[in-house]
């Protein structure tokens, strides 16, 4: 029933929800620290997701395309911005440390392998 792009859209929703509330559950004791890693964790995804979308083939076949990898490190920088300075304070953000950078990673990668198996199945 759900096919082709509507298929590729439902799951990246369905995996970027799970992360998202895995990570929440996980923190949600601090609840700034909970908010911080959602949305880190949700930004990495969309930046992974963005690599995924770039072609129906798998991102190790499709060309490396310039201008998406410098939008997403323009995006991961600005997203540092809003973590590492005074803008923390206006989004109720914490600085992250790195084992938290690890973790961030570590899930969206695994939500990045998970899109990229559904292109896989679809063929």
């Amino acid at each position: 029933l759900i096919n082709g792009i509507k298929k590729f859209i439902f799951f990246g929703g369905l995996f970027a929800t799970i992360i998202g509330l895995s990570i929440f559950i996980a923190y949600k004791e601090d609840i700034d620290k909970a908010r911080t890693m959602v949305v880190t964790a949700s930004v990495m995804f969309q930046m992974f997701l963005v690599f995924n979308s770039k072609s129906e083939h798998s991102v190790l076949k499709s060309p490396f395309n310039k201008y998406i990898f410098y939008a997403v490190v323009f995006s991961l920088f600005l997203h540092s911005i809003a973590l590492y300075t005074s803008l923390n304070v206006v989004f109720h953000f914490v600085p992250l440390l790195f084992i938290d950078w690890l973790k961030i990673i570590a899930l969206t990668f695994i939500g990045f392998v998970c899109m990229e198996e559904i292109k896989v199945w679809r063929k």
